[in-house]
C-alpha cells in the first residue's frame, strides 16, 4: 500500500532490521506523514506510522517503543 503513495526516502539504515524511514502524503489527510519500513523478527517487512519529527530509521524504531535513539539497541527481535 505504501508504494502506491510514492514515498520519498528520508533515511535508510544499513541494517534492514532498522529499515527505511519514508515520507508520503495520504490523499485527503493533509500534510506529509512518516512511516518506518523495517524487517520484523519473522523476516517479513512491516510498515508502521511514526512521528513526523523522526529523522532516522533507527530513531523511528526507537520512537515506536517510547525510547530515545541512544537507548534503542535491540539484540534480538521477536
Amino acid at each position: 500500500m505504501i508504494d502506491h503513495l510514492h514515498p520519498i526516502v528520508i533515511h535508510q539504515d544499513a541494517n534492514p532490521m532498522f529499515g527505511t524511514l519514508l515520507e508520503a502524503t495520504i490523499p485527503g489527510e493533509g500534510g506529509p506523514r512518516r512511516f518506518l519500513r523495517a524487517r520484523c523478527g519473522t523476516g517479513r517487512d512491516v510498515v508502521i506510522p511514526v512521528a513526523i519529527e523522526c529523522q532516522t530509521a533507527r530513531g523511528a524504531g526507537a520512537w515506536s517503543y517510547g525510547l530515545t535513539e541512544a537507548e534503542y539497541d535491540p539484540e534480538v527481535r521477536t
